[in-house]
C-alpha cells in the first residue's frame, strides 16, 4: 500500500514492514495485563514496564547513531529477545503456561505469512514491481491467509462473525 501511495519513498515500505512485524510480536503481550489485574499481581506489570523502558532506551540510543532502519531493526531484535523475558516476568508467575503454549497462537499465522512473504518477494524480484503484478500477488496473499484461518481457526472466525452481528 505504501509503495502504491508513495512511490517516491520506497524506503518507507521497508520501515512499515519492520514496524508491523514488531506489532505482531507485541500482540502476544496484550493479554497478560488483564490476567495481572484479575490475579492482583499488577506489580508484575510494573516490573515489565521498567525492564522494557530501560532496554528500549538503551537499544534506541545505541542504534540511533546509525540510521532509522537500524533503530527499527534493533527494536525488532529486542522484541524477539524479550518475548521470553516477558513470559517469565509477567505470565509464568500468574498462570501455569509453558513458553511453547504461550507463543503457539502466533506460530501458525507467522509461519504462513512468512512463507507467503518470501514467495511474494521472490516473484517481485523476478517480475519487477508493477501495479497489476502487485494487485495479483496481494489478492493471492489475502486468499491464502483467509483459507488458512478458515481451515485452522474456524471457531475464532465464527466468534468474530457473531460479535459483528450483535
Amino acid at each position: 500500500v505504501v509503495e502504491v501511495m508513495y512511490p517516491k519513498f520506497p524506503e518507507v515500505a521497508i520501515l512499515i514492514r519492520i514496524l508491523a512485524f514488531i506489532g505482531i510480536l507485541n500482540s502476544l503481550n496484550s493479554q497478560s495485563g488483564s490476567l495481572q489485574i484479575a490475579f492482583g499481581r499488577t506489580d508484575l506489570g510494573f516490573k515489565w514496564t521498567v525492564i522494557r523502558v530501560v532496554t528500549t532506551t538503551l537499544a534506541i540510543v545505541a542504534a540511533s547513531s546509525f540510521t532509522i532502519f537500524t533503530v527499527a531493526y534493533a527494536q525488532l531484535i529486542l522484541t524477539v529477545l524479550l518475548l521470553y523475558v516477558y513470559w517469565a516476568v509477567t505470565v509464568r508467575p500468574v498462570i501455569p503456561l509453558s513458553f511453547k503454549d504461550y507463543v503457539q497462537p502466533l506460530a501458525g499465522p507467522l509461519a504462513v505469512v512468512s512463507v507467503l512473504s518470501l514467495i511474494v518477494f521472490g516473484i517481485r524480484c523476478f517480475t519487477g514491481t508493477s501495479l497489476p503484478v502487485d494487485a495479483v500477488l496481494c489478492s493471492i496473499f489475502i486468499i491464502v491467509v483467509l483459507v488458512y484461518y478458515f481451515r485452522f481457526h474456524r471457531l475464532e472466525i465464527d466468534e468474530i462473525i457473531k460479535l459483528m452481528r450483535k
